[in-house]
């Protein structure tokens, strides 16, 4: 079965059983066949792990309520309990997520001052001197360093928005449940990219941790032997201290 022909059925089903905004659920399962096939499985292999659509469509029919407004004014005292809580790791989640961009900035104007040789020439936030060469393998390395950062706090946004995402629906359906109505599919915590997508990251990632070590270890020997000495900090008197 192919991918149209599934969601045609699955939307036909839906709609003979009755189910509740079924728009919703087709997209659901449109998004799956759209992340499987950019894993490399076959529409038909997709359709098969799925099941029937008339069985994923009974899936969603609402069944009766059983405890009535009680038992809906107690879901909706615990959901909101949980809410609150939830509300909190929010707020910490974005709070570190500031603390990754402000990483980001600071990394990229180290780069910035190291690159173009203004190292001491800044005040209160000077970078101590060296050497322009030493200062250009830093500079360089500082830039990387700082592309690794931006891929990491961009993966980490996603993540708060796709947590996010989770929680709200299940909260949706924790309040259909109460209600006796169907529940939507539910969604995973974890962002989900596409595979072009994990790739174009993937590479990032690694072209720009090597670019780190590399610079990194060259500017290290760089600056050890411009000094002439391994802890080139101390006999640059970068802390006051003179080897």
């Amino acid at each position: 079965m192919t991918k149209s022909d599934f969601l045609e059925r699955l939307a036909a089903e839906l709609k003979r059983h009755h189910v509740s905004e079924p728009d919703e659920i087709i997209d659901e399962y449109r998004e799956h066949f759209a992340f499987k096939l950019a894993d490399g499985y076959s529409e038909e292999e997709i359709a098969t792990k799925l099941g029937a659509p008339g069985a994923i469509a009974a899936q969603y029919v609402a069944a009766p309520a059983e405890g009535g407004r009680g038992k809906k004014a107690i879901t909706a005292i615990g959901l909101g309990a949980v809410d609150f809580c939830f509300g909190l790791l929010c707020v910490l989640l974005y709070a570190w997520e500031i603390v990754m961009g402000a990483l980001v900035l600071a990394l990229g104007a180290l780069s910035v001052v190291l690159m173009g040789n203004l190292t001491g020439e800044i005040g209160w936030a000077a970078v101590p001197g060296m050497p322009y060469p030493c200062a250009l393998l830093m500079g360089v390395a500082a830039a990387a360093l700082t592309v690794l950062a931006a891929v990491g706090a961009v993966c980490y946004f996603q993540f708060i928005r796709q947590l996010m995402r989770s929680y709200g629906r299940f909260h949706a359906n924790t309040l259909a449940s109460a209600a006796g109505k169907a529940p939507l599919p539910p969604v995973t915590a974890y962002p989900r990219f596409t595979a072009g997508r994990r790739r174009a990251l993937r590479k990032v990632t690694m072209t720009a941790a090597t670019v780190f070590a590399v610079c990194f270890v060259t500017g290290f020997a760089a600056c050890a032997i411009s000094a002439g000495h391994v802890e080139f900090w101390h006999a640059w008197g970068w802390f006051g201290y003179t080897a």
